[in-house]
């Protein structure tokens, strides 16, 4: 059982899933309940114990490494198309996909990375027509 005894005003805490809930000796899995419950200290001694949750609190995980970017079929001299396949539950991490992020190396042979498209909403495509 995880006991955390702390003398604070906060109205939350937060358990490192991967440092401690992941770790023996708790060994939670992916989407697992983690339960919980509180209970207040003053000069008079403790409260009782809240009652405990039963939804909301789950284990995800993050998300798996994605399957390599294709090259697709209208690259031409002027134009190199790049396509790759949408990541999904479990490999998601158990959460929707908000935006995927393209990036080229530059000719740096993978020394560094630089942005083509991404990390916006908006970009929930899966290809992308590389001409410059």
């Amino acid at each position: 059982m995880f006991n955390q005894n702390i003398t604070s005003d906060q109205l939350h805490f937060e358990i490192p899933v991967k440092e401690v809930l992941l770790q023996e000796p708790f060994s939670y899995e992916f989407d697992d309940l983690v339960v919980a419950r509180v209970r207040a200290y003053n000069s008079r001694g403790w409260s009782e114990y809240s009652d405990s949750n039963t939804v909301g609190v789950r284990i995800q995980t993050e998300p798996r490494t994605m399957s390599t970017p294709q090259r697709g079929n209208s690259t031409c001299p002027e134009m190199i198309a790049v396509s790759w396949q949408p990541i999904s539950a479990p490999d998601n991490g158990n959460s929707a996909v908000l935006s995927y992020s393209l990036e080229y190396d530059a000719g740096t042979n993978g020394e560094s990375w630089e942005p083509i498209m991404g990390y916006l909403t908006s970009y929930e495509q899966l290809s992308v027509n590389v001409t410059q």
